[in-house]
């Protein structure tokens, strides 16, 4: 491998790549998911949630999803932009889970928890030390 190339992509960073469009992928379900939920008057009276509340918050996991999945595509390729948005991205998940456990409740915990524990990791590895020669190394 000549010095002139890009560096090899370390495998860190490609666990990042495939859990970034897990994550991202997820995101869209679970927003499509709170979309359907929100006319089930059954799963909105144990919130103490209105409709539109839920629908907006559906909304904003749909948003994070497509996000995520496009930035995860300019990553692939070795961006640093990519890396600080996904990175961006991830703390946004992570806050849009913390929401959402805390106010929809045992309703989203699941979800909730399955983010968090995405986010966390795509962040630690994406800033690994490989990842970041990767990434230096990288021309985007």
């Amino acid at each position: 491998m000549s010095s002139s190339h890009t560096p090899e992509r370390p495998v860190t960073v490609t666990v990042v790549l495939v859990l970034t469009y897990l994550a991202g992928l997820f995101d869209v379900f679970v927003g499509g998911a709170l979309w359907f939920l929100a006319d089930d008057a059954e799963f909105r009276e144990p919130t103490g949630m209105a409709h539109d509340t839920i629908s907006a918050i559906a909304a904003v996991f749909v948003s994070l999803g497509l996000v995520t999945v496009a930035v995860g595509v300019a990553l692939a390729r070795g961006s640093r932009v990519a890396r600080v948005l996904v990175t961006a991205s991830m703390t946004l998940r992570l806050a849009a889970a913390v929401y959402g456990l805390l106010t929809i409740g045992l309703q989203a915990a699941a979800e909730s928890l399955i983010d968090i524990v995405l986010a966390l990791a795509v962040v630690e590895m994406l800033w690994t030390n490989r990842a970041t020669a990767f990434f230096i190394g990288s021309r985007s």
